[in-house]
């Protein structure tokens, strides 16, 4: 008979505490091999040592003790590969969140400098003005007054590029200024994303000032500069906390690059456009177009008609469909990198 581990034995072993592998008894989660009736002592053998040390490495990195039931039910039936999902979606959100923490430090730290300035991006008037054509259709017209936010464009510099977002809570448009170039490095001391919520008015006097001439961008938390050679356009904050619009594109780029040819729905949807709104048109995708469809039961999703020609017209290039599911968000990519999330409508919804 093999002989059985005591639990400071298998403390050792795992790197797990006594205390801890007796929580994880009480739990479930690491039942002893054996209990002695009088004594009380835990015994453990030696084929849990490789789970109690997949329990240590699992909480070391956070995950819920459900979770982690879950993990060890999955390897112990042998379904590793379902195992090792639930780790790398563990692991997922732990870089979602650490990018989010990120962004809310750099915030922090432009509060603690009084809002000045921490990025310095040099982009071309014609591209900034491009990219607010790609996002304008999504600002909130007449929001409410605790809304007022959605009445600008987010200008967010950061590692990936210089970017313009909008948004009405109805869709969402997020614009991709071409060519920008960060000039030195960040005044902060972390990777970190700038941003800043601004009229779009003024986005606009800016491109139309700066023609194709460098705009020389310096955005912190509460202001925005524009220098377009001596001239010098200033811009403060829209107040409000703008929506993490992040967690809203939640499209890997694996998924968007299978988008579908919408550039058929121009023309179709263009013909229709005459004859007023269009209201909750149906989409499926057929033979990868995107087509408009009249029956409910082939449509994959449904979304504001008239929201969706904006959209298809706002996209420079080509544009294409990401369809998900018919309560997923519906998004409409150009091939210049610029994305716009429609919200998914009842198929009897007409405006």
């Amino acid at each position: 008979m093999t002989e059985l581990l005591t639990i400071g034995e298998l403390a050792r072993l795992s790197g797990l505490s006594a205390s801890s592998l007796r929580f994880y008894d009480r739990e479930g989660l690491l039942v002893p091999a054996r209990v002695d009736p009088s004594s009380g002592y835990r015994r453990y053998s030696e084929a849990q040592v490789p789970v109690a040390r997949l329990v240590a490495g699992l909480r070391r990195v956070g995950m819920p003790l459900s979770e982690v039931a879950v993990v060890l039910d999955l390897r112990a039936r042998g379904s590793v590969g379902d195992a090792r999902d639930v780790v790398v979606a563990h692991e997922t959100r732990l870089e979602q969140g650490l990018q989010d923490a990120r962004r809310e430090i750099a915030r922090t730290l432009d509060l603690l400098g009084d809002g000045e300035p921490t990025r310095h991006v040099t982009v071309s008037g014609h591209d900034l003005s491009r990219a607010l054509r790609t996002v304008r259709f999504a600002v909130a017209q007449e929001p409410a007054e605790d809304l007022a936010v959605l009445a600008g464009v987010l200008v967010e510099a950061g590692p990936e590029g210089l970017r313009l977002v909008a948004t009405d809570r109805y869709r969402l448009a997020v614009g991709v200024v071409e060519g920008a170039r960060t000039i030195g490095p960040p005044l902060v001391p972390h990777p970190a994303t700038a941003s800043v919520v601004v009229p779009p008015d003024w986005l606009e006097q800016v491109g139309v000032t700066a023609g194709r001439q460098p705009v020389h961008l310096a955005i912190g938390e509460a202001v925005c500069i524009a220098r377009v050679g001596a001239s010098e356009l200033r811009a403060p904050s829209v107040p409000g906390a703008f929506p993490d619009y992040r967690r809203i594109l939640d499209w890997d780029r694996a998924r968007l690059a299978q988008g579908i040819d919408a550039l058929p729905l121009l023309d179709s949807m263009g013909r229709r456009s005459g004859d007023g709104p269009p209201g909750a048109v149906g989409l499926a995708d057929v033979d990868g177009v995107a087509h408009v469809v009249g029956r409910r039961s082939e449509a994959e999703v449904h979304v504001n008609g008239e929201f969706l020609l904006e959209a298809l017209a706002a996209v420079d290039g080509d544009p294409s469909l990401v369809l998900d599911g018919p309560i997923a968000p519906l998004a409409v990519r150009g091939s210049d990198g610029g994305l716009s999330v429609l919200m998914p409508v009842r198929a009897d919804r007409t405006g």
